[in-house]
């Protein structure tokens, strides 16, 4: 991934879809028990609610389901999709690509490219690279972006292995609070060569892969929802999902590699952070405060967030809160929106929006 313009790309419309489970921190401390003390878990996050998507559902289910919603009202547009691209981490199974099963849902042309990019929570900024590139070389004209996030497995995992370690030490509690703020979501984006003056548009994008802090944020293996889903998660024993996260030191470091990539985009564009209207982050909770914007160099004030009542949805938090804000009318036509897309690796890339 370079740093890259975009000239001839625009989002021709976008949708968002929640699980209809709504869960809340209090919830998951009276599944912990005495494990977790109570307000422990929305007093370190911020996060009050995220919501669940049934146990039988597929990642492909809900993708499908909310592109489907999208498409309804782009019906002109269907014929003219040349590439799905699913950047969601949970994945149907190991192979075929998710997206090709999304593409069977939807019954889209068949000459319509279809492939996964799974990148943590990154994913939507490396797929609106990627699409914007094929659309900017005129390799295609129109992709849809689209991920379904459905952590409820990884979640009862880890409860279950907190309830078998017991009390905990300070330190396996922040160790595994992060998996505790993660909420279901979906998003579906329409990606198109720019044809009008009024829809939201990229116009760069910064980035840096900064692996040295790759060990910050890592899970045991590579498992599909399919395992969880057909119970065979179950017969796997100590092999059932888990993720390790060292939290203060990933949102420290994230700092860092934000201000250089913020640094890298300032060149690019000219921006200042005086001049941008809003800024939405990728949403992990009130860790990101006031002192890691002034690390980076940015105004807070400026700040959009949807964590508190969605918690973390991986890949679908950055696009999900995004599509919230212009939906409320958080962001206002012909504002300057900046997005800051982050994932473990420790990876990060700015863009930079006319929307």
């Amino acid at each position: 991934m370079v740093n890259f313009t975009y000239n001839h790309v625009e989002v021709y419309d976008f949708e968002f879809l929640e699980g209809p489970i709504k869960v809340s921190s209090e919830d998951l401390e009276a599944e912990l028990g005495e494990v977790m003390p109570k307000g422990t878990l929305e007093r370190l996050t911020g996060i009050s609610t995220r919501t669940m998507w049934p146990r039988e559902t597929f990642p492909s289910d809900i993708a499908a389901q909310v592109a489907e919603k999208l498409l309804n009202r782009c019906k002109d547009l269907v014929s003219r999709i040349d590439s799905i691209i699913n950047f969601s981490v949970s994945r149907d199974f190991f192979e075929p690509a998710t997206s090709v099963i999304i593409h069977r849902k939807l019954g889209l042309k068949k000459s319509c490219l279809c492939f996964d990019i799974s990148n943590a929570c990154i994913g939507f900024s490396n797929a609106l690279s990627v699409a914007s590139a094929m659309i900017e070389s005129g390799k295609i004209e129109c992709a849809l972006l689209v991920a379904g996030e459905t952590v409820r497995g990884l979640v009862e995992s880890t409860i279950d292995r907190l309830k078998k370690l017991g009390t905990m030490t300070r330190e396996q509690i922040v160790q595994y609070l992060p998996v505790l703020t993660l909420g279901s979501g979906a998003v579906a984006y329409l990606v198109t060569r720019r044809q009008t003056a009024n829809k939201p548009y990229p116009i760069a994008s910064a980035c840096e892969s900064s692996s040295e802090f790759s060990d910050l944020c890592e899970g045991n293996g590579d498992f599909c929802i399919a395992d969880y889903v057909f119970d065979k998660i179950n017969k796997l024993a100590d092999k059932a999902p888990i993720m390790r996260t060292e939290a203060k030191k990933l949102i420290h470091n994230a700092s860092i590699v934000g201000k250089r990539v913020w640094g890298k985009l300032q060149k690019m564009i000219g921006w200042t952070s005086s001049v941008i209207d809003k800024i939405v982050c990728h949403q992990v909770g009130k860790q990101v405060n006031e002192a890691w914007y002034k690390t980076v160099g940015l105004d807070i004030s400026k700040e959009i967030t949807i964590y508190k009542e969605y918690g973390n949805m991986v890949s679908v938090s950055l696009p999900g809160a995004l599509a919230i804000a212009a939906k409320r009318n958080l962001i206002k036509p012909n504002e300057k929106v900046l997005t800051l897309g982050f994932g473990s690796g420790l990876n990060a890339i700015f863009t930079a929006w006319r929307w």
